[in-house]
């Protein structure tokens, strides 16, 4: 019975990246992403504090794109325990999401982010 169960739920893993290419894998406390070789960022698993970036904190038992950053090309992806920080291909960009304690997303502040949100729009120029 557990045989069976666990490949079943392999095989629905596969079926929801079914066509993709899987680049990089980052597993966090209670969830996991997904980064492809086209750029897309998928996630799943507890969905607690926003931390998978996909508008809200539901739990997600499958992957599931990160539509807020379709216009963005994922190069890498990594899980923390409540937060998530993301990577645009060229380096360029830094996105984060998830529980904002102690500052942790990089954004000034302790506030939570439900939805990816721009590292770079929280810097200030150093004088």
């Amino acid at each position: 019975l557990s045989l069976s169960l666990s490949l079943s739920r392999s095989l629905s893993l596969a079926l929801s990246l079914q066509g993709e290419e899987v680049t990089q894998v980052s597993c966090g406390f209670k969830h996991t992403g997904v980064v492809t070789s086209d750029g897309k960022l998928y996630m799943f698993g507890n969905g607690d504090y926003g931390r998978l970036g996909l508008s809200s904190t539901s739990n997600k038992k499958m992957p599931e794109q990160v539509l807020h950053l379709n216009n963005f090309k994922i190069g890498q992806v990594s899980c923390g325990l409540n937060h998530t920080l993301c990577v645009s291909e060229d380096g360029q960009r830094v996105w984060s999401f998830g529980d904002g304690d102690y500052g942790k997303l990089g954004l000034g502040s302790t506030v939570g982010k439900c939805n990816p949100t721009d590292c770079d729009s929280a810097l200030i120029p150093l004088l």
